[in-house]
């Protein structure tokens, strides 16, 4: 007769943290001197991740398009769509494009680039290092995306803030933010009444 033994993990327990369990979360909702008195407050040497507010930044959805090859030119595109809607400001923001599969639209979101170029330096002079700058939409869908299913809207809020998107199949058909009150919830259910 045999018997079979339970299988057993070559090593009980991980002695590896994994970085995000590592790195302290920085929310930058206005000036950068806000943030830096939050840095101020972290040991020496500690990894932030900074999650930059809905309200300092801007999303587009940027078509696809097969002329469009390479970051630079996607970051182009991308620039192109948010100046139609917020004209020269445009100029002044960093754009960054998510990827996505062949034929479908992507995700771009802009941010100040001034604002961008004085992270470092504030992390620099309190001795902290940066291993992260994401808004805070990004680090939501992040979080969640694998408990989501592939056709949903998915809402991003904060006081002040609506960050809302519908994914069909996966991919990205709209996209809204709006200003809203410090409770978001009306604003959500008005939203969702009105892209529905």
């Amino acid at each position: 007769s045999t018997s079979c033994a339970p299988a057993r993990p070559r090593f009980r327990r991980s002695t590896v943290l994994p970085p995000w369990r590592r790195e302290k979360r920085l929310l930058l909702r206005g000036p950068i001197a806000t943030l830096g008195e939050a840095m101020r407050a972290l040991r020496r040497g500690t990894r932030c991740r900074i999650i930059v507010s809905n309200a300092l930044a801007r999303f587009a959805l940027v078509p696809f398009s097969t002329a469009v090859v390479g970051r630079a030119a996607e970051e182009a595109l991308a620039s192109h769509v948010l100046r139609g809607t917020h004209g020269e400001r445009v100029d002044a923001w960093r754009v960054r494009v998510a990827p996505a599969r062949l034929g479908e639209q992507r995700l771009a979101c802009a941010l100040d680039a001034a604002l961008l170029d004085a992270i470092p330096g504030a992390a620099q002079a309190h001795g902290v290092r940066v291993s992260a700058i994401e808004p805070a939409w990004a680090v939501g869908f992040n979080a969640a995306y694998r408990r989501l299913p592939a056709s949903c809207w998915f809402a991003v809020t904060e006081p002040g803030r609506l960050v809302l998107g519908l994914q069909i199949d996966g991919e990205w058909r709209q996209l809204a933010a709006e200003r809203c009150g410090d409770e978001p919830r009306p604003a959500l259910r008005q939203a969702l009444a009105r892209e529905a």
